[in-house]
Formats: C-alpha cells, structure tokens, sequence
C-alpha cells in the first residue's frame, strides 16, 4: 500500500514537472513571436519613412534646369518640310539635279500654302510673310535659270527665312544657333566662289546674331563662347586675306562648338 502511494506521488510529479516544462515552452514561443514581429515591424518602419521623403522630395536641380530649358517641339511639320526642303536643294546643286530640285521647290510651294495660314493666326508681320515670299520667288528664278551657285545660296537664303518664323515654337537662343550656323554656309558657299564682298555680308549678318546670342551662350560655358567669338574673328580675317581654305577649315570649327552650344542648352 505504500508502495502505491509513492508511485502515485511520484507520477504526480511527474506530470506537473511536464505540465511546468510546457507552460515554460508555450510563454518562450510566446515572447518569441511578439519579439519576432516586432523585428518586423521595425524593419517595416524604414522603409515608409524612405517612402514618405521620396515622396516629399523636389525635382533635382538639373531636372528643373532641363525643363525649364527644353520645349516640346511644337514646329508645324509644314514649316519644318519647308526648311528640309530647301536645304536639300543645296545639297542637290552639288549634283545638278535639276529634276530633283524642282521637285523639292514644288514641295516648298505646297507646305507655304499650308503654312502661311498659320503664321497669319500667329500674328506673323507681313514684312516678314513678304520677305519670305521674296525669298521663295528668287529662289524660284535661280532654279528656273539653272544657275547652280545662285541656287544654292537662294536656298540656303530661304532656309534662312524659314528658321525665323521657328522662334514661334522654339527658344529664342536656339533659333540663334541655328541661324549663325546657316549664315556659315553662306560665307563657306560665297568664299568658294571668291564671291569675297558677300562674305563679309554674311558674316555681318551672322556676327549680330551672335552678339545678341552671347550673353546666354556664356551661362552655359563661358569657353565655348570664348571659342566662337575668336573663330568669327579668324574668319573675317580669312576673308580679308581671301584665304578659301581657311574659311573651310575655320567653318567646320565653327559649326563643331554651335553643336556643343546648343546640345548643352538642351540639358
């Protein structure tokens, strides 16, 4: 009988040593989950407040500048083929292709009509509607006469012409740009016929342009500016020595650095 009682104490026992060792696993996995999602929770907090400054973050400064600096091009596809077209045909007059030059001052003709409306809606002036006119119907003589250096530089005339109603959809300084490197052209095609006074015309034309342009090339790189104002000067002195080689050399120079200008501008 005292065995029995023994043994019963003894499994007694040993059920609540087990009942204690259970409890004792069940509050460990207890404090374990809450430490765990607490571990998450923590891990979980960085993130959103990451998520809260890249929300509340500015537009990096480059960002504005680009936007502030880039347009949407918003050039009439008639005024733009116009331009195309005719430097084209200046391209053209190296080969003589008379067939495709009057196909391209066909083209012109038609994207005018388009275009003019346009302009007109734009509150173009008529001196400036009237000098392109001017400019279209010289360039339609030339052709017609089959003269190949007239043609060319009517051409390029009216490429000119054509890239001033561009300021309407374009910054100002780029239209700039592009003019000056056009008016290059008409120095390059004028030098290489010795055609030396209207050299000096077209650099006149270009060397104001470039004036006016100066001040917003020197706060995009005060170098390239620098540049471009000592290459104007090496050009009119190429032009007072009559030296066709050097305008050459001194334009593709020239045209080199305008790029940089305005790939920089575009930033």
């Amino acid at each position: 009988m005292r065995n029995r009682k023994l043994l019963l104490i003894k499994l007694i026992l040993v059920i609540m040593s087990i009942s204690l060792v259970i409890a004792g696993c069940n509050t460990n996995g207890k404090v374990t989950e809450k430490k765990v999602e607490k571990s998450k929770a923590g891990s979980e907090t960085t993130p959103r407040v990451e998520e809260s400054k890249v929300k509340g973050e500015t537009t990096p400064k480059v960002g504005d500048k680009s936007e502030r600096r880039e347009m949407d091009n918003n050039i009439p596809d008639s005024l733009d083929d116009i331009k195309d077209d005719a430097e084209d045909i200046v391209e053209d007059t190296t080969k003589e292709d008379w067939t495709e030059i009057n196909e391209k001052l066909s083209s012109i003709e038609r994207n005018w009509s388009l275009y003019e409306t346009m302009a007109k809606e734009k509150k173009v002036s008529k001196g400036e509607l009237d000098k392109f006119i001017d400019d279209l119907n010289n360039l339609k003589k030339e052709v017609k006469d089959k003269k190949t250096y007239e043609t060319k530089l009517a051409a390029n005339r009216l490429a000119i012409t054509s890239t001033d109603f561009m300021k309407l959809y374009e910054r100002k300084f780029l239209v700039d740009i592009e003019k000056i490197e056009l008016y290059g052209k008409q120095i390059l095609f004028t030098a290489e016929h010795d055609d030396w006074e209207q050299s000096k015309v077209e650099l006149k034309s270009a060397m104001k342009i470039w004036n006016e342009a100066q001040m917003e090339a020197d706060k995009i790189d005060p170098n390239i500016t620098k540049r471009v104002s000592d290459i104007m000067t090496n050009i009119s002195d190429a032009i007072d020595a009559k030296d066709n080689k050097k305008i050459k050399e001194t334009y593709e120079v020239l045209d080199d650095e305008l790029d940089k200008l305005e790939d920089r501008f575009r930033i």
